[in-house]
């Protein structure tokens, strides 16, 4: 049996580790459907859950998640084949191809067996829909699990295109009057 490079010797099992594949848990089992996560939003230093995916009879959905502005959102990802990394910043995980921190990567602390990843989703993740995230370990791609990250509010767009053509109305009235604007140096 071969071990995972970079497995310590000694660990859990015994010191015949076999080499493991880097496996995430599904809401459905399947393997290949919505990550089986959790999720919390970081507001005002309190964590307020978060919910990634919703299942109706045997049919689970990815939940679009609203990364908001200034509250941080991290999701738990549980798995497999996690814990024996080599070290943390050899484990990777990308999001619609798009890379997002990985603050921890190792035991689930309750369940023994259980690997845990933290990710902190980015605000370039903004408005990717339904989408493909995989974890890397030590160079080992996990199975292709999906995440929904919600698209800003058309509202939200268009009142801040609205605010910003006014300014521009308004800046441009001004240049009338007053003349060409100077800048200072």
């Amino acid at each position: 049996m071969s071990r995972r490079p970079g497995a310590p010797p000694d660990d859990d099992h015994g010191p015949h580790t076999p080499f493991m594949l880097t496996t995430l848990f599904t809401a459905d089992a399947s393997s290949k459907g919505v990550a089986a996560a959790i999720a919390i939003r970081m507001v005002s230093n309190r964590q307020a859950p978060v919910s990634v995916f919703t299942c109706d009879g045997e049919a689970c959905t990815a939940v679009p998640i609203d990364l908001g502005i200034d509250t941080p959102v991290f999701v738990t990802l549980y798995g497999t084949g996690i814990r024996h990394r080599s070290s943390l910043a050899n484990v990777t995980c990308t999001i619609g191809g798009m890379s997002v921190p990985v603050p921890y990567a190792g035991p689930q602390p309750e369940f023994g067996g259980l690997d845990q990843v933290n990710i902190r989703l980015t605000l370039n993740l903004r408005g990717m829909g339904d989408t493909n995230l995989i974890l890397n370990v030590d160079d080992v791609p996990s199975n292709v699990t999906r995440i929904s990250i919600q698209p800003p509010e058309s509202g939200k767009v268009g009142s801040l295109r609205s605010v910003l053509g006014k300014i521009g109305v308004e800046l441009s009235a001004l240049r009338t009057v007053v003349g060409p604007i100077k800048e200072c140096s």
